[in-house]
């Protein structure tokens, strides 16, 4: 069996790619050789050989080959040999998430406590730490608030939550206004329920998304490794680890636990 587990061994070094868009590539440093106990069938004697390794995933660039180790001694499984857990990171994109705004409140009347605005475009951008919402809107309200236009901004701080899998902002709170010197005297109480009123809407239900990125990985983990060699892996948890707003988008970091074998073919005789 040895040449065999050298030649698995050895491709377990090599990268492989995990998803398209952001490219994501995981590399496993292989640790330690085992083997689980023989059983039979009445016909076959049945033993399970297993690699524990460290796993790593990158994001756009694919990365080298991890510096071969010499293969190790077989040892007997233990508990921790089980299961796998990986980094997954998903970039929910500004201009994604504003179309989405667009599509769901653009044009939709909205009741403050006093009067009404009725949002016409949306902008999103990162500042810092923080998130920038900037609303673009017509009013309609007693006072000053009539028939008014002008830009809004708040800045807010994203919330993801896994179980429910919806992207909220939270810590919303108003920055500056523009286009109408008379927004400048409006009363807290207008602030409080335009604000309120904006975060309860800006909320964004990535389930359909995280469940075709895990789809994808179940794939990865299904696999053929060369002639000899079959991936067999399930995605049972997904784990939030972080969330912050980049350029380009907010990033949600993911861990993802689940079951990974890979089984060694018999040649056919």
């Amino acid at each position: 069996l040895q040449p065999r587990a050298q030649a698995w061994w050895e491709k377990l070094h090599q990268p492989d790619r995990l998803n398209e868009d952001p490219p994501v590539w995981l590399t496993a440093e292989p640790k330690a050789l085992f083997f689980e106990s023989l059983h039979g069938d009445g016909k076959n004697l049945r033993m399970g050989i297993g690699i524990r390794a460290k796993l790593t995933t990158s994001v756009a660039r694919e990365p080298a080959p991890v510096p071969l180790q010499p293969l190790p001694p077989l040892r007997p499984a233990l508990a921790e040999d089980r299961g796998f857990a990986i980094y997954l990171p998903v970039v929910a994109d500004y201009r994604g998430l504003v179309a989405k705004l667009r599509e769901e409140l653009v044009g939709r009347e909205i009741t403050l406590e006093r009067g009404r605005i009725t949002p016409t475009d949306f902008v999103l951008y990162t500042s810092g730490r923080s998130l920038v919402v900037g609303i673009e809107f017509r009013g309609d309200a007693p006072g000053f608030w009539m028939d008014t236009r002008g830009i809004v901004y708040f800045t807010g701080v994203p919330h993801f939550d896994p179980a429910s899998r919806v992207l909220k902002i939270e810590d919303f709170q108003f920055t500056r206004r523009l286009s109408n010197p008379l927004l400048h005297t409006a009363t807290w109480v207008m602030q409080d329920s335009l604000r309120e009123q904006m975060q309860s809407r800006l909320q964004w239900d990535l389930g359909e998304r995280l469940n075709k990125g895990s789809d994808k990985l179940t794939e990865q983990l299904n696999q053929p490794l060369g002639d000899d060699m079959q991936m067999s892996g399930t995605v049972e948890h997904l784990n939030l680890t972080g969330i912050a707003c980049r350029k380009a988008g907010i990033e949600i970091g993911l861990e993802v636990r689940g079951q990974l074998k890979v089984n060694l073919i018999q040649p056919s005789s």
